[in-house]
């Protein structure tokens, strides 16, 4: 791997890129949505990790008297949960296409994003992954016109 030769770009790790997504139901024909997504890393996208900081922030007393993850009461880690999902439905998802309801496109809004991860939350899981791949959000950097 050749260093200097790429970066992740500032633009896109703000502003998002289009994701297609194939939702498969036992009862339906497939149906393809996209979705523009943020990086979802708190190191390089500085509004996630403040939204994730401060929905976090009343829990922090109670997280730190558990040593393990698995030690946290089943409540507190689903209503961490979901703090977690409106976070990254405010914050990565910026826009979407192909949601629709009585058959007219519905326009993105992170309350209706919700309930698209709660009917399919197979769509959440591949959209969180998805949107943690920082190579989706490098681009090559161009050599100086210094001869090479």
């Amino acid at each position: 791997m050749e260093l200097g030769r790429s970066k992740i770009d500032p633009a896109l790790v703000r502003d998002g890129i289009w994701t297609e997504f194939l939702i498969v139901g036992a009862d339906r024909e497939p149906v393809t949505i996209k979705l523009k997504m943020a990086l979802a890393d708190a190191q390089m996208n500085p509004r996630y990790k403040e939204a994730l900081r401060k929905g976090l922030e009343p829990f922090e007393r109670m997280l730190s008297l558990y040593k393990k993850a698995t030690e946290i009461p089943t409540t507190l880690a689903t209503k961490i949960n979901e703090i977690g999902r409106r976070v990254f439905v405010e914050q990565i998802v910026v826009d979407w296409e192909g949601p629709t309801k009585n058959g007219q496109p519905m326009p993105y809004s992170p309350d209706a994003c919700l309930l698209l991860f709660e009917e399919y939350p197979e769509l959440l899981a591949q959209a969180e992954a998805e949107a943690s791949k920082f190579e989706r959000y490098r681009v090559a950097v161009l050599e100086e016109a210094s001869g090479n």
